[in-house]
């Protein structure tokens, strides 16, 4: 059973790519099975009659847009899913499909966790200050048009894996 969930953001144009990635990065069972760690490749498609579905053991497929500014929606979808499919996992990591994975730090990781020492985030922190005149890209019929708008102070997570 897995205690780790490790996921490779990729949409279907990229899936190639992704595909590669897992490939290199994952296809030591030994390995995998040694972390105890699940692997999928995360795309969207709103064709799909769920909210998710799991093809190959290998591709989660999220009924959400393809789209770099559906991110946030697919990541919410994402959580989700894996609480759902993996209700008693331990974490679950995420990557981009154009990334080098540094395995010895994610096994390194993996090995020395402490359950007892628990913590929510184990990625990049970003900080936006707080702005009065903060530019918010809107799409209107594929026209872009920008607004100024003030934002609050507000801590995000960031960087190609976390």
């Amino acid at each position: 059973m897995a205690e780790y969930i490790f996921v490779i953001y990729s949409c279907q144009k990229n899936l190639d790519h992704a595909k590669q990635m897992y490939d290199f990065y994952f296809s030591n069972s030994e390995t995998m099975n040694d972390l105890q760690m699940k692997v999928l490749i995360l795309y969207g498609d709103t064709t799909i009659s769920s909210d998710f579905m799991l093809i190959e053991n290998k591709y989660l497929v999220l009924n959400v847009e393809d789209s770099y500014e559906c991110l946030n929606l697919k990541t919410l979808k994402l959580a989700k899913a894996v609480y759902t499919l993996y209700p008693s996992i331990i974490g679950c990591f995420k990557c981009d499909d154009d990334v080098i994975i540094n395995m010895n730090s994610l096994i390194y990781f993996v090995k020395t966790f402490n359950i007892n020492n628990k913590f929510d985030y184990a990625g990049h922190v970003c900080v936006a200050k707080e702005s009065e005149s903060n530019n918010l890209h809107l799409n209107n019929k594929n026209i872009p048009t920008i607004a100024n708008i003030k934002t609050p102070m507000s801590l995000y997570c960031g960087g190609p894996l976390y």
